[in-house]
């Protein structure tokens, strides 16, 4: 695929379908979807629960396959990846932020921003400076040795983008970042991030419900019953060229 606007293409799904379930019970999550995302821009998919965002999602991350259609991740079909590859792609080149945080409670804070670094092979002391100065700039540093049992809603959601980030990952995927919180904390937690993805080039694909989070996206895509709806209908390629 070539650049658009000399931008490469990170992620795209072609015409993928997804469907779970045995013969007979079958529930098709994902219809003939085609979305491209392409470096330094943020797109941002809207939809009831039940659409396929989330869907959607894993496989924009590699974390299965569909059932008909190619996603390519970095330009490489998904399934020419070996499960290890899938797993140090997502170790170093894609930063996940869940609705749920997803941090450990045994762990502190900084240890949690910098296990995702450990997992990469960072070395010690570049992924605690790393994680250090996420925190900092996240307005979290003085939660540092703290246990994530103790942060508020928000706090929590700032430490797990910033252990999103901590890889200087290319693909943020980003599952209803805001949706356990206070709409002035999601829209700052949403400035954050992408601000991030602005400095550094990078790409973003967020979940919500949230129509506000928009403004701060330079595409919004509607998901319905799986089926993507955006500028040009069902069918368009949806930021391919």
């Amino acid at each position: 695929m070539r650049p658009v606007n000399g931008r490469h293409c990170v992620a795209r799904l072609i015409e993928v379908t997804r469907v779970y379930g045995a013969a007979g019970r079958e529930t098709t999550a994902l219809r003939n979807v085609s979305l491209a995302v392409h470096a330094g821009e943020t797109v941002l998919l809207l939809g009831p629960s039940g659409s396929g965002k989330t869907t959607l999602l894993t496989l924009m991350g590699g974390l299965q396959h569909p059932t008909s259609g190619t996603v390519e991740i970095f330009g490489r079909a998904v399934e020419d990846y070996t499960s290890r590859e899938l797993q140090r792609l997502r170790a170093t080149r894609i930063g996940f932020v869940f609705q749920t945080f997803r941090l450990l409670e045994p762990l502190t804070v900084l240890d949690n921003v910098m296990l995702v670094m450990k997992f990469a092979g960072v070395p010690r002391v570049e992924s605690r400076r790393r994680a250090l100065a996420l925190l900092e700039e996240f307005g979290v540093a003085g939660l540092a040795g703290a246990s994530p049992r103790t942060l508020s809603q928000g706090q929590k959601q700032r430490v797990a983008v910033a252990r999103a980030l901590a890889n200087n990952a290319e693909l943020i995927i980003a599952d209803e970042p805001t949706g356990s919180l206070a709409t002035a904390q999601g829209l700052d937690i949403i400035r954050f991030l992408t601000a991030k993805v602005r400095q550094g080039n990078r790409s973003a694909v967020i979940v919500s419900h949230d129509e506000r989070i928009a403004e701060y996206a330079d595409r919004a895509l509607h998901l319905e019953d799986g089926v993507l709806r955006g500028p040009g209908g069902p069918g368009n390629t949806h930021g391919a060229p």
